[in-house]
């Protein structure tokens, strides 16, 4: 009886792991460790989730981390907002100022 108390256990921690890693996945932390390496249907499971997490986190054309291109592609838009404020701003200036003669 205690061997099968020592296995449920085991089994009931490493389900208690993955579950909680899957909860953290689907909360956005696409970055979570799974600390679960065995060798039956629960391994099984385990290596599938990490494989899920990688195809998350990785561009499938690229090869390049998400999180990478999405911080990229902020900060071109920010720059193409900028600039776009920049010629706007000088437009206005433009208008007000007196042109000096030449």
């Amino acid at each position: 009886m205690g061997l099968g108390l020592s296995i449920f256990g085991w089994v009931g921690r490493d389900i208690k792991h993955l579950t909680q890693a899957v909860q953290d996945v689907g909360n956005g932390h696409l970055e979570t460790q799974l600390d679960v390496h065995r060798k039956d249907e629960i391994g099984v499971l385990a290596n599938a989730f990490r494989n899920i997490q990688y195809r998350m986190r990785t561009d499938v054309l690229t090869g390049l981390n998400n999180g990478d291109m999405i911080k990229h592609a902020d900060q071109d838009m920010y720059e193409r907002k900028r600039q776009s404020h920049l010629k706007s701003a000088s437009r206005r200036l433009d208008q007000y100022l007196p042109t000096a003669p030449v």
